[in-house]
């Protein structure tokens, strides 16, 4: 359950997981899996930065951060998707703390 402290929305025990298999139809597959876990992510949010154009989160602290990103399942034949562009109310973070970061990438 999220709580407020010192002005900083923080949430704990946070699993994150991508799996392509979970995808409805018609969504591209082609997409590393992730299953992560996190301790604690702390987030400043500010109205004056979202209208601004740049989201609703200015700042964000992530720590015991442990898991695994698994990218054997990509089909690297075809050519490099395009980049999309950036679009008004895409995320722009003035600040990124990670703190124990314990990833494994599977190639």
């Amino acid at each position: 359950m999220p709580y407020v402290s010192s002005g900083k929305l923080k949430l704990e025990n946070v699993t994150i997981v991508r799996d392509p298999k979970n995808f409805p139809e018609g969504v591209d597959k082609n997409v590393a899996m992730v299953n992560l876990h996190v301790a604690l992510i702390a987030v400043n949010i500010s109205l004056r930065w979202f209208l601004s154009g740049k989201g609703w989160i200015r700042e964000l602290q992530a720590s015991g951060i442990k898991g695994v990103i698994d990218q054997r399942a990509l089909d690297w034949s075809g050519p490099p998707p395009p980049r999309r562009p950036w679009k008004r109310g895409d995320f722009v973070l003035e600040r990124l703390f990670l703190y124990v970061l314990l990833c494994a990438s599977i190639q």
